[in-house]
């Protein structure tokens, strides 16, 4: 009689299942096998169509594990790992009638892989890349924790924060929002106090996102003011 091996995958509570070797009698042997496809059941169900993107590389699993019972669950978990990349220890517990009945470790070697943009030239300080700027290349990614840009529609409404030489590969953080507001450019000043509302006409001193604040000149107003920048061609001060 075939015995049916319930692999919970505890991270999600997700139920795996997987049918072995017919048993006989009132113990059972969970072979080295049964351990690496429970493992790579879990880490499906954790990782989803990013595991895909991974090569896994089994480098302790215990040979084999008896047990007194015809029927149980391999339960699987990460122990104190936060990320299923590098080197990594599983732990893989034997359940019978909902007790653990035996532990072991399951230590592997989980590398990750991407298809990232590389600059294929000289990207200059604060402009938007452009297809012309860039190349596709595919590298291994587990020892990087910083994220990546893989497509230019990930970049649309972003400008380089530096320079970005030929060769250098492509992260978010070199990336900020493009201002709404540029230095030097005329913008309409709204000023409030209460229900009351003036505008007047003034000149950017700095870039602005929306909502940032940013100092602006007014024509007839001494020094710089302070305002909240409203949309492409307003910023607001309120009086009150």
């Amino acid at each position: 009689m075939a015995k049916l091996i319930t692999i919970l995958a505890a991270a999600l509570g997700a139920a795996y299942l997987l049918t072995s070797c017919a048993v006989a009698g009132g113990f059972s042997v969970v072979r080295a096998e049964e351990l690496r496809e429970a493992v790579r059941a879990y880490l499906v169900q954790r990782e989803g169509e990013a595991v895909e993107r991974t090569e896994l590389s089994f480098r302790s699993v215990p040979d084999s594990i008896g047990i007194t019972a015809t029927a149980y669950d391999l339960r699987v978990g990460m122990g104190s790992s936060t990320r299923a990349r590098g080197p990594v220890g599983f732990v893989v517990e034997v359940v019978v009638g909902g007790q653990t009945v035996h532990r072991c470790l399951v230590t592997a070697v989980i590398r990750s892989f991407d298809t990232v943009l590389v600059a294929d030239r000289t990207i200059l300080r604060a402009v938007t890349p452009v297809a012309e700027d860039v190349r596709r290349l595919r590298i291994e990614t587990t020892g990087i924790d910083r994220a990546l840009v893989s497509a230019l529609d990930d970049l649309m409404g972003q400008r380089t924060r530096r320079v970005i030489t030929r060769g250098n590969i492509l992260y978010r953080d070199m990336f900020e929002g493009v201002p709404l507001v540029r230095q030097g450019s005329p913008v309409s000043v709204r000023v409030t106090s209460g229900s009351v509302s003036v505008t007047a006409e003034g000149v950017a001193c700095q870039d602005g996102r929306f909502g940032e604040c940013i100092e602006i000149t007014v024509p007839g107003k001494a020094g710089r003011l302070k305002a909240w920048v409203a949309d492409d061609r307003t910023v607001a001060i309120r009086a009150d």
